[in-house]
This record gives C-alpha cells, structure tokens and sequence, in this order.
C-alpha cells in the first residue's frame, strides 16, 4: 500500500505538470 501511496503522489504531480503544460499551451495559441 505505501508503495501505491508513492506512485500515486509521482501519478499527481505528473497529472498537475500536463495540466499546466495545457494551461500555458492554451494561453500561447
């Protein structure tokens, strides 16, 4: 489980930077 617990906080963090990368893709176009 803690293992999963890792994965999944690395899982978010990648989640939120694609996120701001469409964010600030957006705002360019």
């Amino acid at each position: 489980m803690e293992e999963y617990g890792i994965d999944s906080t690395a899982y978010s963090v990648r989640r939120k930077k694609d996120a701001l990368i469409e964010m600030s893709a957006s705002y360019a176009t």
